[in-house]
């Protein structure tokens, strides 16, 4: 028999799976019913209650079994340990059902899970970590080898994984003073320096990367092997800028037949709408392409679009099409799209086609709750696939100004 608590059925969410061996102590039942209805609780706590609540009446699970005169009982003989609220009485409400069953309790709460290891060993206890808090993985991190590792690494016999690194992670390889000496990347066989190059177009120019985050991400970007690349940042962070001027200059050498931009049609939030837009499909989503005609100009996103070398694709036609072969797809404000939007760009991706997903969560625009964020699914999903790189850039290159709409 399992024994959730409030908590571990809020956390586990969609993948809440009940049965008739699942157990719902009351008191749970009137937590969430109170979570419904609070004033105090974010929207997100309140639609997953009952969304819970939901699951709970179409499953046969077991209440209330326990009377509340054993739970009493229990409370006097541990009141050492446990107080008079309702975690003590889930708790001891699991212990309680121990005495006839095989019981698991499940919750989401550290200190009751540690108390009832403590306490109730019998009890199985398991915690249940919120997955909604999950971060998505920087896509690097510092490291500082020893002696031997720094031998390890300049040894091209030597395909060990030294460091356990996933395959496309880069390490930032620091000396013994703390200096960051060398960047490498595991490729699945071996440690191999970045391989980019600065960015250089003949419209725009030689573009130079301004710091580490962005060498690794132009090495991503220019990575043949690397189909898929995300990357998750702040505002002026470089994600759109840098992609779409690599895509450029990789169009201009032949390697691409076109550019193809998309990005969903949110309004900003807690701003008005502006209502149907007249004219052809084209005039109506032209604003969307704000973010690119910012960094080239107008008329020259207007020559590219008229030489069939950049194309906007709106997700609401996206399905059925083939984007390829060889296409540099951009996703823009990808923070937007949830699981399933995710999955139905990129299963239409042709042979020859490199996609990069651009996010700032900080710009949420769509009423999509963490929880249910596709570039988190995508991370969690093909974090080490030798397919797929994820860099997070964390510094603001846009300007001074733009620095400061990080402290409000």
């Amino acid at each position: 028999m399992k024994v959730y608590d409030t908590s571990a059925l809020l956390n586990l969410k969609d993948e809440l799976e009940l049965d008739e061996e699942s157990y719902i102590p009351l008191i749970v039942l009137k937590e969430l019913e109170n979570i419904k209805s609070s004033v105090h609780k974010d929207d997100e706590i309140k639609f997953y209650a009952r969304k819970v609540v939901g699951m709970l009446q179409e499953c046969h699970t077991k209440t209330d079994i326990v009377s509340q005169s054993k739970i009493n009982k229990m409370l006097k003989k541990y009141s050492d340990a446990l107080t008079d609220n309702n975690d003590s009485r889930i708790l001891l409400e699991a212990k309680l059902l121990s005495e006839k069953y095989k019981v698991s309790f499940l919750t989401g709460d550290r200190c009751l899970y540690l108390l009832a290891t403590k306490l109730f060993p019998e009890l199985s206890a398991s915690y249940i970590e919120d997955i909604s808090q999950e971060y998505i993985s920087d896509g690097y991190r510092y490291v500082e080898p020893t002696d031997e590792e720094w031998t390890m690494l300049y040894d091209e016999n030597c395909n060990e994984n030294i460091f356990n690194a996933y395959v496309n992670e880069y390490l930032f390889l620091k000396d013994h003073d703390g200096h960051v000496k060398e960047i490498a990347r595991w490729d699945g066989e071996s440690y191999v320096r970045l391989g980019y190059e600065p960015i250089d177009t003949v419209y725009y120019g030689r573009i130079e990367p301004r710091n580490i985050e962005q060498k690794c991400y132009l090495d991503a970007l220019q990575n043949p092997s690397i189909s898929i690349v995300s990357t998750v940042a702040t505002a002026g962070g470089g994600k759109t800028f840098l992609a779409f001027l690599q895509g450029l200059a990789a169009l201009e050498r032949g390697e691409y037949r076109k550019i193809v931009y998309i990005r969903n049609n949110f309004e900003v939030a807690q701003t008005k709408e502006i209502g149907f837009l007249e004219g052809s499909l084209q005039k109506k989503t032209s604003w969307l392409l704000g973010p690119i005609a910012s960094i080239v100009g107008s008329d020259y996103l207007d020559s590219l679009i008229a030489e069939e070398k950049f194309e906007y694709v709106h997700l609401s036609f996206i399905r059925g099409l083939t984007i390829g072969p060889d296409c540099f797809v951009i996703v823009d404000e990808a923070q937007n799209l949830t699981k399933s939007l995710i999955k139905t760009i990129i299963s239409r991706i042709g042979e020859g086609t490199k996609i990069v997903f651009c996010s700032d969560f900080a710009q949420r625009d769509s009423q999509l709750f963490i929880r249910s964020s596709g570039v988190m699914a995508m991370s969690r999903a093909l974090t080490g696939d030798p397919n797929f790189a994820q860099v997070r850039l964390k510094k603001v290159e846009r300007s001074k100004v733009c620095m400061l709409a990080e402290k409000i």
